[in-house]
């Protein structure tokens, strides 16, 4: 592979908290000599120095640094406006890349696939042990529902209309379309925001490129207070309720067709942020003092 179809392609990453994932996250992309960019998204000193110095002898890796949290979108849309390269690889930074050879894999699906305006690598969640479905969703009685694909449909005649934001190889002219992300999403509901755009107009053409693997692993945030209040914001109910209030007023649909993401919220924030381990001890305490207390 020439320097030149290395140079189409930057792996753009966003780095809040987590720093031992962020450098596995790079690491996994440095052998493909693709340039890798990094937005240091309000991270902590003590998380920024550690990605910092791990980066520090990569002269294919840049980082930018933002003081505050930009958000998402914001995030995202700050890497989009500071690169040029033709195709912009978006990864979470805690997922790692497992196909050795991606940029070969992604080179011959563009060339196969010309009118494809986005990518998405199959992606194995780590903590649901299983791979993400294909999906595109659909506007039914002015609500979002997703259309899943089985495995065994998702060929390479498929087409999907929306992209995961952090997980997808997406072809810049698409931002130049639509616009970029809209920067009051939280995260997640960025996606289906851009999703509803092109339906609106012309629907986003999305392909499934299966023979590239990812792993996305949402890891208990243990020992370190910064990635538990990072992960504690990411799965806040109240923010996740804005961005669907957002949607539901600038285009005139309820967000899919159940409340069930709200157990699934509260389901992440149980396994991904456990508790102290001296919290159960303090709260059996308290109910004893209580129940003391109130035969006094």
């Amino acid at each position: 592979m020439s320097v030149n179809m290395q140079k189409r392609f930057a792996v753009l990453i966003l780095f809040f908290e987590k720093a031992r994932q962020t450098v596995e996250c790079v690491k996994s992309f440095l052998p493909s000599g693709v340039r890798i960019y990094i937005l240091n998204n309000g991270s902590s000193e003590r998380n920024s120095r550690a990605v910092e110095q791990f980066c520090k002898p990569f002269e294919q890796v840049t980082i930018f640094r933002s003081d505050v949290n930009l958000g998402v979108s914001r995030g995202r849309n700050f890497l989009i406006e500071k690169t040029d390269e033709e195709f912009l690889f978006f990864v979470d930074n805690d997922i790692v890349i497992k196909t050795a050879n991606w940029v070969d894999s992604a080179l011959a699906a563009i060339s196969a696939h010309p009118d494809a305006e986005a990518f998405a690598p199959r992606m194995f969640n780590v903590w649901e042990n299983r791979f993400l479905p294909c999906f595109s969703i659909d506007i039914v009685d002015n609500r979002m529902v997703y259309r899943y694909i089985k495995e065994s449909d998702c060929g390479p005649g498929t087409r999907l209309n929306c992209i995961l934001g952090g997980a997808s190889i997406v072809k810049r002219t698409l931002f130049e379309r639509l616009g970029l992300y809209d920067s009051a999403m939280f995260v997640g509901f960025e996606d289906y925001e851009l999703a509803l755009r092109g339906i609106r107009t012309q629907p986003i053409v999305c392909m499934p490129l299966q023979d590239i693997i990812l792993h996305h692993d949402h890891a208990p945030a243990r020992g370190n207070a910064c990635d538990r209040d990072a992960v504690a914001v990411r799965y806040r109910v109240s923010l996740h309720e804005e961005s669907i209030r957002q949607i539901r007023a600038r285009h005139g649909v309820e967000f899919f067709n159940d409340t069930s993401w709200r157990k699934w919220v509260a389901q992440q924030q149980r396994v991904l942020v456990p508790a102290h381990p001296l919290a159960a001890v303090w709260s059996r305490c308290i109910k004893k003092i209580r129940s003391i207390a109130g035969r006094c």
